[in-house]
């Protein structure tokens, strides 16, 4: 079913969809753009990676539900000695975010780099990273393109707000 929204699907900010989304996006804007800029230039792949915490903790196998007892039973006394609790801390998990670089191939030098911000790129500690990131680039002689397809987070683009 196509999209009931004209120019952009809202939906694709959804988290189980933005990762598959992204490297598409990615993947096919480098295969449009080295048809077209080949001999001279070479559209590459790269990609950076986040170490990030999981949404949640793991869970358990087994969980023990206490539910009000409708008759009180025979007292019955049992000892039993439990092993200690082991808590599991969730560990930080990896993640990867595609970007393309486009080389100039006589010399080896990075000419553009193309970003497609990321909900990380917009919020939190992300937004630092990517701010930083994205002033060392304007710092250099290599332009840089940013795609922001992204309806949440805060305005992230170079660009100025107008």
């Amino acid at each position: 079913m196509p999209s009931p929204f004209p120019g952009m699907d809202p939906y694709l900010e959804k988290p189980s969809l933005w990762p598959d989304f992204h490297q598409r996006f990615i993947t096919y804007i480098s295969e449009q753009l080295q048809a077209q800029i080949r001999p001279k230039y070479n559209a590459r792949i790269e990609e950076r990676v986040h170490l990030i915490q999981p949404p949640h903790n793991y869970y358990p196998d087994i969980s023990i539900i206490r539910h009000p007892l409708r008759e009180r039973p025979a007292t019955v006394t049992t000892a039993v000695a439990a092993d200690e609790p082991y808590l599991n801390k969730a560990l930080e998990s990896e993640f990867r975010e595609p970007y393309i670089e486009i080389v100039y191939l006589p010399t080896g030098d990075v000419v553009t780099t193309i970003e497609l911000l990321s909900p990380i790129n917009k919020t939190g500690d992300g937004q630092q990273r990517y701010r930083q990131k994205q002033q060392q680039i304007l710092n250099t002689e290599t332009s840089l393109v940013e795609i922001d397809l992204l309806r949440a987070g805060l305005h992230t683009v170079a660009v100025p707000e107008s």
